[in-house]
């Protein structure tokens, strides 16, 4: 079989939310297809992720990096001085091993194939490698504003492809560079399958997703906090981690809903939705949200905001799920869904239509063997 190289910054972690379930996806679906590696820029760290466990691994430098050294000031302002302190430093040792980085990767992977996970592994690559580079968040992320994500495109080397998570990014991209797009996918053969059993927890809310701000978890808090005006009894759980975490548990305790609203940190259990009447979405934008696709997979509705032109991929408005179009809309659709079992039960049933339709594990797989042959076949 034909070596083919997944290239990350740093080892990734289940922690790492959807990123890491999209490359465990990967690797399950064409791991009998290709002899798949991992390429790590920094770092010596283990995986926790069994899937990966079995996969030849080689890390390029051994400093154990800070790969949000971006948040440098952020800490600063803070006055958490020992993080400011390892983010400059691991900016300074990020950016000088470019050079060695690009002679190394060229050595051990020209006439590989090779897809690099995100811009800011890509910039390690040497310019005579062919690469697929993949971008899990949206375009305008790294070709719009942003001053963060324009710097790390501008430095990586022209990819043959890149593959964005949607279609509508794809689109984007296609007027400056050659692209296309790979839904992101859900394994569904741990699931018993169905619509949830009528057990799961009555006006209640899951969330499952980084804990960070593009995720905009207080805009979630403050709607918990309408809701409760209507029902005494609603929950709002909140699965994940990330550097905010501190800041929301204290927003939470600030508001008083404690009782309410809970922190109940990582899980790789995906059957976790079936527990709860809808998945909530708040952020402020996404590549591809694959917890949509995961809670329709589970028979259970989305209400989501509008983070991006996309998100009418995901869902269909009023069919699978809701897209407010604000606040005051996210929380009536909120008490729609919870006040109308029939509305939640044709919700949970036209979505799970919608998911074998769209984001199976061989829907997937097809486009991703159509896409390296595309490429790779002329190489």
């Amino acid at each position: 079989m034909e070596n083919l190289y997944l290239i990350f910054d740093k080892m990734p972690q289940l922690k790492d939310g959807g990123l890491a379930t999209a490359y465990i996806n990967f690797v399950k679906a064409l791991n009998d297809n290709f002899n798949i590696k991992i390429v790590c820029i920094f770092g010596t760290t283990e995986t926790d992720i069994e899937d990966f466990k079995s996969l030849e691994s080689t890390s390029l430098c051994t400093f154990d990096i800070d790969n949000r050294f971006y948040a440098l000031f952020s800490h600063v302002k803070s006055l958490h001085f020992i993080k400011a302190l390892k983010a400059l430093v691991s900016g300074i040792i990020y950016f000088c091993f470019i050079p060695l980085g690009k002679i190394v990767t060229r050595r051990l992977l020209c006439g590989s194939i090779v897809i690099a996970t995100c811009p800011a592994a890509a910039m390690f690559l040497s310019h005579k490698i062919r690469y697929i580079l993949e971008i899990h968040t949206s375009f305008d992320y790294f070709w719009g504003r942003n001053p963060i994500g324009r710097m790390q495109v501008a430095l990586v080397p022209e990819p043959v492809l890149t593959v964005f998570k949607n279609a509508h990014d794809a689109k984007k991209g296609s007027e400056h560079f050659r692209s296309d797009y790979v839904y992101n996918w859900f394994d569904t053969s741990h699931l018993m399958g169905g619509l949830p059993k009528p057990s799961y927890i009555p006006h209640s809310a899951i969330m499952m997703g980084r804990l960070e701000n593009e995720k905009n978890i207080p805009f979630a808090i403050a709607a918990a906090k309408e809701i409760l005006r209507r029902y005494e009894d609603f929950q709002l759980d909140i699965y994940g981690d990330g550097s905010q975490r501190d800041d929301i548990q204290e927003m939470i305790d600030h508001e008083h809903l404690s009782d309410h609203v809970h922190l109940r940190g990582f899980t790789h259990d995906k059957t976790i939705y079936q527990s709860y009447c809808v998945l909530w979405v708040t952020s402020l934008f996404e590549g591809f949200s694959l917890n949509i696709a995961e809670a329709m997979a589970n028979g259970v509705p989305s209400i989501s905001t509008n983070w991006g032109e996309a998100v009418n991929e995901v869902i269909i408005n009023e069919t699978t799920g809701y897209i407010a179009s604000d606040a005051k809309e996210f929380v009536e659709k909120s008490m729609a869904v919870f006040s109308q079992a029939q509305l939640r039960c044709e919700l949970s049933q036209k979505g799970l239509e919608y998911f074998e339709s769209h984001f199976t594990t061989q829907s997937g797989k097809t486009r991703w063997l159509h896409i390296i042959d595309e490429v790779y076949s002329t190489s």
